[in-house]
């Protein structure tokens, strides 16, 4: 199964796909590898860069030290990414 780009440059014209009933929701299709990279972006890179442009004021984080905090965050992404890679190697038989 293709997605709906990949079917388009099938042999039948997109008229008498039209014609013949077939719809989005009919099909059961999965989505490629593109797909998925367009659908990602503008679920997390549209609202990104509206927050961006439009510079909201957020009152609730004075006080905290955001770039610290993310900071903290990778690390311990980090030690735990290690450690489950520790684990998948050694740990796991």
């Amino acid at each position: 199964k293709t997605c709906i780009r990949a079917k388009a440059t099938k042999r039948q014209p997109a008229l008498e796909r039209l014609r013949s009933g077939s719809t989005i929701s009919s099909r059961n299709t999965q989505d490629c590898e593109v797909c998925k990279y367009i659908r990602w972006y503008l679920m997390i890179g549209v609202p990104v860069i509206a927050l961006m442009w439009t510079q909201p004021e957020l009152t609730f984080l004075r006080g905290l030290h955001v770039t610290n905090m993310i900071g903290w965050l990778f690390f311990a992404a980090l030690v735990v990414v290690i450690g489950w890679k520790y684990y998948d190697e050694f740990g796991r038989k």
